[in-house]
């Protein structure tokens, strides 16, 4: 799965009612240089690296499910050419502790694989937006 496409994943360990909604817009923030006599170079964006996923969904904090709070809040963070995740920040809160800590969470612990350039893995900076969002109630 890219990152660039729209997730929505239950947590098969929260209440069946909690979504999160994750949209990875990767935006590189630095890019890595590109000489300008070459004209085909190949280029992967940071991706999830399906041997190491994500634990979307399964750390939405309880007492943000029971206040019902919601938001989008936004991280930055250098991939590393030999896939470690360096300098996690939040770059846009959600406006609730709670949820900017589990943002950070997500992607503190990797997860993710470089980014490269004709098939050779550089480091890139990228924001990633996350968006935590809880489904309706389910009828009793």
């Amino acid at each position: 799965m890219a990152l660039n496409d729209t997730v929505q994943a239950t947590s098969m360990s929260e209440l069946n009612f909690l979504w999160l909604a994750l949209a990875f817009e990767l935006m590189p923030l630095i890019a890595p240089a590109q000489d300008a006599s070459t004209s085909s170079v190949i280029t992967t964006k940071v991706r999830a690296d399906p041997g190491h996923p994500l634990r979307i969904g399964e750390n939405y904090p309880a007492m943000s499910r029971r206040l019902h709070e919601e938001g989008t809040c936004k991280v930055k963070l250098t991939v590393t050419a030999d896939g470690a995740v360096r300098d996690v920040s939040l770059t846009l809160s959600t406006g609730y502790p709670r949820l900017d800590q589990a943002c950070l969470d997500t992607f503190i612990h990797g997860g993710l694989l470089p980014a490269s350039v004709d098939g050779a893995p550089v480091t890139t900076t990228v924001e990633i937006p996350t968006t935590w969002k809880l489904g309706p109630t389910p009828p009793r």
